[in-house]
């Protein structure tokens, strides 16, 4: 996994001289190209350069109104013309390349140097917080280890504490998750570990600093006082997933729109948030209290961290309630981890696999819509954004080709 290694600082590009991107083609113009890409897939097809010396010509995704090669060839995969594997990045630090294989002819799980990988997800609070000398320090550590053992992924550090999705081979996060397991103050982190295929790999490591773990807004003076309020009670899938069953019970989901519109408990509130921040506006709403008042509050956010937050400014807001607050340990995909039912369509995760559990194309469980068309569809594209507030949105793949969608608008800013 010494491929992967690419925690050193980035080096600036200069003269650059990328051809602007294309006008969007039509969809025939984009699927001609793609059957030409799936014509050339042999044993392990190296893109672009077998399609140069086959057509005379390079394969310009940009030329096609593709930003990336990758986003082009996404494409041609959700529509079963063939399979894509990302190779790791070499050893010199260059990028790798763009393997295509025949739909059914099998995709190796492993590293090119024969491991096994993974993605380790994971937030540790520090109590007390650190200063901003050990937050620092922590940070280089971090950046250190996962240097050492291959990784790569995105690592915030706040004085907050860390919260982290990593990626690599299953010896590297084995060895991670043991060196922090046993460092003083870490032993009772909760690691999740969960599958993924090479392509799916974070081909570098960000790893930075910030003033908070997860964006809820709050200045110094707040934090402090949510510290000492402290989090809700931490429920286990099961234990949660009984407790959500008495009638007193009030499910409470904390993250954004956007990643409830595709999957959530359902009859759960939904504050319907851009961002964490917004949470603690929806808190101090009348119909918010009222609907929370002398109920068992159970919040669930994607891993965790955002229900520390949370359940804690509800223990600030409405003192009366302290004793009556619960949170998921482990989040959605602790709960799903478990098997357990309940929980309807995908989960919406924060690494290249874009959502966790995710029913099959077409099926009536998948619950998001392209904001189009209409359509079912569960899948977030990165240019796909409101023309207004900038969030994302969904849009299947016929309406992202089309240029109509740059002026559409959320749900929210539509309402």
């Amino acid at each position: 996994m010494s491929g992967l290694v690419a925690a050193r600082p980035r080096p600036p590009q200069r003269n650059q001289k990328k051809p602007p991107v294309a006008p969007r083609a039509t969809d025939a113009e984009v699927a001609a190209v793609l059957a030409n890409v799936a014509e050339l897939c042999g044993p392990a097809t190296t893109l672009p350069q077998r399609y140069r010396e086959a057509y005379g010509v390079p394969l310009d995704a940009r030329a096609l109104g593709f930003g990336k090669l990758g986003s082009l060839l996404a494409v041609g995969e959700r529509r079963g013309l063939f399979a894509v594997e990302r190779t790791a990045r070499r050893e010199d630090g260059t990028s790798g390349s763009w393997c295509l294989r025949p739909v059914g002819a099998e995709i190796t799980e492993n590293t090119s140097d024969g491991e096994s990988v993974g993605l380790l997800g994971f937030y540790h609070y520090a109590r007390p917080p650190w200063n901003e000398n050990a937050r620092d320090a922590t940070a280089a550590w971090l950046r250190a280890l996962c240097a050492q053992y291959g990784l790569g992924g995105r690592v915030r550090v706040a004085t907050e504490g860390v919260n982290a999705t990593v990626s690599g081979s299953s010896d590297g996060l084995g060895a991670f998750q043991a060196t922090l397991s046993s460092t003083e103050g870490w032993g009772r982190v909760l690691f999740k570990r969960e599958p993924c295929t090479p392509q799916q790999l974070w081909p570098a490591l960000s790893c930075w600093t910030a003033d908070e773990l997860c964006g809820f807004g709050a200045d110094e003076a707040t934090r402090s006082r949510l510290d000492a309020v402290g989090p809700g009670i931490l429920l286990e899938p099961r234990a949660f997933r009984e407790r959500m069953m008495e009638k007193d019970a009030v499910l409470v989901d904390v993250r954004n729109a956007y990643e409830t519109n595709i999957g959530a408990f359902p009859g759960a509130l939904d504050p319907k948030t851009r961002t964490f921040a917004d949470f603690r506006t929806w808190l101090q709403k009348d119909e918010t209290r009222s609907a929370l008042n002398g109920k068992d509050v159970l919040m669930y956010c994607t891993g965790g961290v955002r229900c520390e937050r949370a359940t804690a400014a509800l223990r600030a807001a409405m003192p009366e309630q302290k004793d009556r607050v619960f949170h998921l340990k482990g989040g959605i995909v602790s709960y799903m981890d478990e098997g357990l039912e309940g929980f309807a369509g995908a989960n919406y995760v924060f690494d290249r696999r874009n959502r966790h559990g995710a029913a099959p194309r077409g099926s009536d469980q998948v619950l998001g819509k392209c904001l189009a068309c209409r359509k079912p569809w569960d899948t977030y594209r990165g240019s796909a954004t409101c023309a207004k507030c900038k969030v994302r949105v969904l849009l299947c793949d016929a309406c992202l080709s089309s240029r109509d969608h740059e002026a559409l608008v959320c749900e929210l800013c539509a309402a």
